[in-house]
């Protein structure tokens, strides 16, 4: 089964949402050695513990008015220990790109190929500088 760590209001943020001035794709080395493309919309700034946070924020839309869906793909000081080490994923429903953003990290998960590597999953590249105990453990060794 999935193991999570206890719920943490501390890990509820609200975030500033910079708009990319325009929308540029990224490549992303992914768990089986290939590239996976994904459109950078912009970027998330917050706070956690007093520490500040850049998200890159991606979909699968060009158009910002059409957005309606963000995911970040993140690494922090557990990754690899009591994380997943490839980063965990948050994936947000929206209607168009916000100006602002809660970002409810009690929803972080870990992709597919923490389960099975047949799966093909991109590589965190944003790294946050604390211990976030909040969302998904690492899985049990597949």
């Amino acid at each position: 089964g999935l193991s999570y760590f206890d719920y943490n209001p501390a890990a509820i943020a609200e975030a500033t949402v910079e708009a990319a001035p325009s929308i540029e794709p990224v490549d992303f080395q992914t768990s089986r050695g290939w590239l996976k493309r994904f459109q950078r919309v912009g970027l998330a700034r917050l706070s956690l513990d007093g520490k500040p946070v850049t998200l890159g924020l991606y979909s699968d839309d060009t158009d910002p008015a059409k957005i309606k869906r963000v995911s970040m793909f993140f690494l922090d000081e557990l990754s690899g220990h009591e994380t997943y080490g490839v980063g965990r994923y948050i994936d947000i429903e929206v209607a168009g790109l916000p100006k602002t953003l809660t970002i409810d990290f009690n929803r972080a998960y870990n992709p597919n190929c923490a389960r099975s590597p047949h799966y093909n999953c991109p590589l965190a590249k944003d790294h946050i500088p604390v211990a976030l105990r909040a969302g998904e453990k690492a899985p049990a060794k597949h």
